[in-house]
């Protein structure tokens, strides 16, 4: 009997919880927040102050235009030691003569990444492209798709979020500058 009590009570807490990061959380948004969030049809038509949903195809049409860029999929919120501001990676790119596109990978804790810098143009993986709404899925696919690699293939190790491209051509990946 006891066992089903806590059962009950396990189900009541789980279910009053809200959990992010599974999907892409744009249903947990607010609705002025949703607003900002546009599918993107041509980046000429690009305003600061949105975020484009794109998906790699269209990304890498954009990135042959350009000798050198980089392409960096972050998690907003991000608290890992391999995690930095988001003016680490545009000094960077600045410095070494590279277009720089920031993808967001997910909408959960937007605010810590809308909050640094509004100067920024930013993009989020188009989950409906992929038909997946599993963010880990739907970001590998997206990742996959940049490296020319079949979508759906499955990796050992943790390659990393930061991809080099030189005439919009795939070049490397990797988790930091230093490598």
């Amino acid at each position: 009997m006891n066992k089903y009590i806590l059962f009950a009570i396990g189900v009541v807490f789980l279910s009053s919880c809200t959990f992010y990061g599974i999907t892409n959380d744009y249903d947990k948004l607010a609705e002025k927040d949703q607003k900002k969030i546009i599918k993107l049809n041509d980046f000429n038509d690009i305003a600061y102050g949105n975020i484009y949903e794109l998906n790699a195809e269209l990304l890498k049409k954009e990135l042959d235009k350009y000798p050198k860029s980089i392409v960096y999929v972050f998690t907003n919120g991000c608290s890992s030691n391999s995690c930095k501001p988001l003016s680490y990676y545009k000094t960077y790119a600045e410095g070494h003569g590279y277009k720089l596109f920031f993808v967001m990978n997910g909408y959960a804790n937007l605010y810590k990444t809308l909050d640094q810098d509004t100067s920024l143009v930013f993009f989020s993986i188009d989950a409906d492209y992929y038909k997946e709404r599993i963010r880990s899925k739907y970001t590998r696919y997206f990742e996959n798709e940049l490296m020319e690699l079949p979508v759906k293939t499955k990796h050992k190790e943790y390659l990393g979020s930061i991809f080099f491209f030189e005439n919009g051509r795939f070049v490397k990946v990797c988790q930091d500058f230093d490598e």
